[in-house]
């Protein structure tokens, strides 16, 4: 990587990784990765660089998936069964060919766009999650009514067992 601002690259690789919301999910809810989590993510963002600088691009555009879906698997048992990988590669695609561009400067704005919209997204899913756990609340603590709605009686049968059955006899 000659001619690509590598420190920046790896930056931007690593934001990718900090931002991938699908990812986070499965370490922050499940504990993938284990309590070295950040410093796996950090090395791998140091892997992919590595990849990108070692690899001639058409290479890395055709196994790019594989490389990342295999370290993905062995850190973090983490299989991704939506299009989160492929959005995740397109970013590190576009950072790529920026940097080798020498545009930095568009490298930077588009971290800080995506940062802001991550933010964006972030504040969002907390806003409805705060939502969900109110109505959860509301529901759990307001008394259950018996159900009127079925027209059961209910008998204690000789041994002592309390039997209950609709009040119409069927035919």
């Amino acid at each position: 990587m000659a001619r690509i601002n590598s420190s920046l690259f790896l930056s931007a690789v690593n934001q990718s990784f900090q931002e991938w919301t699908e990812l986070k999910h499965v370490i922050d809810v499940y504990g993938a990765g284990g309590s070295q989590a950040g410093e796996k993510l950090l090395w791998m963002g140091d892997v992919v660089v590595d990849y990108f600088r070692e690899n001639q691009l058409s290479v890395v555009k055709e196994e790019i998936d594989q490389y990342i879906s295999q370290m993905l698997d062995n850190e973090f048992d983490f299989i991704p069964m939506d299009s989160s990988l492929e959005v995740f590669i397109r970013k590190l695609l576009e950072y790529y060919d920026l940097c080798y561009q020498g545009l930095d400067d568009q490298v930077k704005v588009l971290m800080e766009q995506r940062k802001k919209a991550n933010i964006a997204k972030h504040n969002i899913l907390q806003k409805e999650i705060e939502t969900l756990d109110n109505e959860l609340t509301k529901v759990a603590l307001t008394p259950e009514e018996p159900s009127t709605s079925m027209d059961t009686q209910s008998t204690v049968d000789p041994d002592g067992w309390t039997v209950v059955s609709n009040k119409k006899k069927s035919r």
